[in-house]
Formats: structure tokens, C-alpha cells, sequence
């Protein structure tokens, strides 16, 4: 993953769509939907919920809040989030991350897996700068066997300079 380019993403801002190439390529007010490394990126300034006051690991129903490990010799992103199995066969996540130090970008991801082992994702993305907030939530069916989430920092040229601990919630 560290060091893949980000080929284009397509943003929704003021009702249009429009695409931008060449990696994060500027700043985008508003909801994207960023296709990179099979992840579903959003990007908004967004005003995020507090930060959860426990870290949980259960896989019954009801809302469960998490803590992303930080990343390992770097305070540049803090990142939460909660996950809500609703039944059988489905998984409300939202995903929050506040940029806390100097980075052109930075984030966290969600990565829900099926039994079969096929996953999807969502991730809040910042690039606005230190002391901005990224939330976003997805319901997701069929993909309740696994969920997995780390931080990551990103470079100008639209690459994944580093990521921080995989956590597995379940």
C-alpha cells in the first residue's frame, strides 16, 4: 500500500460532479468519493461527534466505540469511530479523524470483510491541516465477518507514506 499512486477521484462539490487527477490534487469542500487502493475515501469538513470514552471489541448488537492505534513516531492524526451490527447482515461504521500536526493529508480506514473474505471500505481523509475534523459513516450488508482499522498519513504526490497499527475489532 505505502507508496501507491492515487490515479483520480471523482467529487461531488455544489451539486456537480467533477474529477480530479494526479493524486489528493487540491482541496475539495465538500463529499468525494475517492477510488484508491480498492478503498472508498470521503473527504469533508465536517464538524465529527466527541471522541468515544471506551474502546469495545464485542461482536454483538448495539453501538460499539473504538480508539485508531496512533501512529508510531508521529502526532500528526488522531482517529475514532463506532461500529453497530444490526442484525445478521449488516454493519453501521463511522469513521472520524482529526488532523493534529503538520501533513499534506491524513486519515483513517475501515475495512469490513464477508466470510468469503471479500472486503469494502471507508475512510475519512483530511487535507485541510492541523485541527480539522473528518467524519463519515457507511451501512454495509453482507460484510460482517471482520472489521479492521488503522491511520495513515499521505504524501503530495498521492501517496500512502505511512500507516499505522491494524486494529481488529472482530
Amino acid at each position: 500500500m505505502r507508496g501507491e499512486r492515487i490515479e483520480s477521484f471523482r467529487c461531488r462539490v455544489g451539486g456537480g460532479y467533477g474529477r480530479f487527477g494526479g493524486g489528493f490534487g487540491g482541496h475539495a469542500r465538500g463529499v468525494a468519493d475517492v477510488r484508491a487502493y480498492g478503498y472508498t475515501w470521503v473527504i469533508a469538513d465536517a464538524t465529527a461527534s466527541p471522541h468515544p470514552t471506551s474502546s469495545s471489541t464485542s461482536t454483538s448488537s448495539g453501538t460499539h466505540n473504538f480508539t485508531v492505534p496512533a501512529i508510531p513516531g508521529d502526532n500528526v492524526v488522531t482517529a475514532w469511530g463506532s461500529y453497530d451490527k444490526i442484525g445478521t447482515a449488516r454493519v453501521k461504521v463511522t469513521m472520524c479523524a482529526k488532523q493534529t500536526g503538520a501533513a499534506f493529508s491524513v486519515g483513517a480506514v475501515a475495512l469490513v470483510y464477508s466470510a468469503s473474505g471479500a472486503s469494502q471500505n471507508i475512510g475519512a481523509t483530511i487535507l485541510t491541516g492541523p485541527g480539522n475534523t473528518s467524519c463519515v459513516a457507511n451501512t454495509f450488508i453482507l460484510y460482517t465477518a471482520h472489521l479492521k482499522v488503522h491511520a495513515f498519513i499521505g504524501g503530495s504526490n498521492g501517496t500512502i507514506i505511512k500507516t499505522g497499527p491494524v486494529l481488529t475489532l472482530y
